[in-house]
């Protein structure tokens, strides 16, 4: 079971000057760092059951110097709607808690790249 998300909170146009990101997500095809860069923060979440997971168009930004950068997905328990790097999402495949149905989503994303 994911315990932490993240939420959008800014962009790099509009976030203060000294607001510390918990994860910069940029256009998937972007090189660089831009004013559309959006920043999310880190929440913890409540004990949910995943109902939806789909892949956003934004990766994640420390992703950038490597060949295979890591896709952000979207994801939505009930009324609830995060963010979370595939990374972490996969990392979730390890855990003990990942219920059945949660497990069998995560796989079925994985073989859409």
């Amino acid at each position: 079971m994911l315990t932490h998300g993240y939420r959008l909170v800014y962009n790099a146009k509009t976030a203060p000057t000294d607001y510390i990101p918990s994860l910069i997500a940029i256009d998937e095809h972007q090189l660089g760092p831009n004013a559309k860069d959006l920043y999310f923060e880190s929440v913890e979440l409540p004990k949910h059951t995943i109902t939806s997971i789909s892949y956003s168009r934004w990766v994640s930004y420390d992703s950038t110097p490597s060949l295979t950068r890591d896709p952000i997905v979207g994801i939505k328990a009930g009324a609830l709607s995060y963010y979370v790097p595939y990374s972490e999402l996969v990392a979730l495949l390890d855990d003990a808690d990942c219920d059945p149905v949660t497990a069998a989503m995560i796989r079925a994303l994985g073989s859409n790249t």
